[in-house]
């Protein structure tokens, strides 16, 4: 997935309310080659700052998460959390902190 196509959906979707179920409009979902991936976007609640994340999971063979996760981590750095695990059954779990005060 190309970075101008992660940028500006990320950037459109909607935030959701942390630990709730995402409605339909607030979640990014899509097949990338051989991953499925939905994303996701939260502000922290309860802090003194607002600080927003990206939260996605992705599935599918093991060398296409890895691949999805890295398009990711070229737009918005290294997580915040996550494990690529040496399973085609997982479903990898990744967070990225988008904006935070300076």
């Amino acid at each position: 997935m190309d970075r101008s196509t992660i940028e500006t959906m990320a950037a459109f979707i909607p935030p959701s309310e942390l630990g709730g179920i995402a409605r339909d409009e607030e979640i990014w979902e899509e097949d990338d080659g051989g991953a499925h991936l939905k994303v996701t976007r939260h502000i922290l609640p309860d802090l003194p700052v607002e600080i927003e994340v990206l939260s996605m999971s992705v599935t599918g063979r093991v060398a296409e998460r890895r691949r999805v996760i890295g398009e990711f981590n070229e737009v918005f750095g290294e997580p915040a959390s996550g494990d690529i695990k040496d399973d085609s059954e997982y479903v990898d779990v990744v967070m990225w902190i988008v904006s935070q005060p300076e």
